[in-house]
């Protein structure tokens, strides 16, 4: 049986947050080859290579800003932090302490603690958490049981890491059905027309105008509700901001503001189902170049001129050249079927993910 001590990180670690100097013009007038990290979680936090570095230590580091439960281990190497990234590193006087060790258990209570935007993982929250590290029978730090634990955590995180390809995957599967029928191919600017709609949707105009229909925004879910509304039929909406690649259909009354966008049919029989299956694969394709962006952050722009140059759609013609508003719908019920799989597969994978392992 193992025995632990627990310890606040304060006792055995300092932490400091790095340099604001770092800015793109820094970067670009000093360019050479050493590291600079910053609040990013792809890349390893890679932000460029620069002329100059400020370490050069085992340690971690962690996102303050954006995604403050990210911790990364960092081998011993010449290396810089921007101004949103902190580095934890042992007291001179502390030792028998594995880094790796400290990087997973770190990383398991860190999400205990909910960081984000407004509430920023400082230095000071981060010196207040305890972890348990095992000891001896004398009640020395034992170095060989951490690594063996670490080891432990090691193997269980890389099987996460194949769960969470599998899972991303799934998530950014396009189905595409092969057509034995007639079609036309034609641009979404052809059947749609793009319209953005108000601002005048403001925080003080939820406020004094609360009611029953709904006001959506580039999130995921409704912004508020109103005492009035602009729509009430079947559209097909997406958002210019945050999740942009995100088509909602919305088939009441309803009203959306100036960060979304809403298709505006301009002839009949077209299936909204069918659109929105159609072309949702390639809408995420149009934004994952955003989202690897160095210089940008982890979510997305996707403007109508965009979407009006790049999709295309493939729509079933009856034999006189006509939409075909049955077979649209019979070919949206089959992505629908699949959808159904695909969430319940993402689901699965994500709690396989999420797991927590205690050893």
């Amino acid at each position: 049986m193992t025995n632990f001590k627990e310890v606040k990180i304060s006792q055995i670690c300092y932490i400091e947050r790095w340099n604001s100097k770092y800015t793109k013009t820094y970067i670009d007038n000093n360019k050479w080859e050493y590291n600079l990290y910053s609040s990013k979680t792809f890349d390893y936090g890679l932000m460029w290579k620069i002329d100059f570095f400020d370490y050069d230590i085992e340690c971690l580091t962690y996102t303050i800003n954006w995604f403050a439960w990210k911790i990364f281990y960092r081998e011993k190497h010449k290396f810089s932090l921007n101004w949103d990234t902190a580095i934890i590193f042992l007291k001179e006087d502390i030792v028998n302490i594995s880094y790796k060790y400290l990087f997973n258990i770190l990383q398991l209570e860190i999400l205990n603690y909910w960081f984000n935007w407004s509430n920023k993982a400082s230095p000071t929250k981060v010196n207040e958490i305890f972890i348990k590290i095992p000891i001896k029978e004398n009640w020395e730090f034992d170095l060989a049981k951490q690594k063996e634990i670490a080891l432990k955590y090691e193997k269980i995180e890389k099987l996460k890491d194949r769960i969470r390809i599998m899972k991303e995957d799934f998530e950014w599967k396009n189905v595409i059905f092969n057509f034995i029928w007639n079609y036309k191919e034609i641009s979404i600017n052809e059947v749609f027309d793009l319209q953005r709609w108000k601002s005048l949707y403001t925080k003080q105009y939820w406020n004094d105008n609360k009611w029953e229909f709904p006001v959506y925004s580039a999130w995921k879910e409704k912004l508020t509700s109103i005492n009035s509304f602009d729509f009430d039929w079947e559209y097909l909406t997406w958002a210019t901001n945050w999740f942009a690649w995100y088509l909602k259909r919305i088939n009441w009354k309803f009203s959306i503001n100036a960060d979304r966008w809403i298709f505006i049919p301009k002839t009949q029989n077209i299936d909204i189902d069918f659109i929105k299956y159609s072309i949702q694969g390639d809408l995420r394709n149009l934004t994952k170049w955003r989202i690897w962006d160095k210089w940008k952050n982890e979510f997305t722009k996707l403007s109508p001129d965009k979407i009006k140059d790049n999709i295309f759609i493939k729509i079933p013609v009856k034999e006189n050249w006509e939409f075909d508003l049955e077979k649209q719908k019979e070919i949206a019920f089959k992505y629908e079927k699949i959808e159904k799989y695909q969430k319940t597969l993402i689901e699965e994978l994500g709690y396989l993910e999420k797991v927590k392992i205690e050893i």
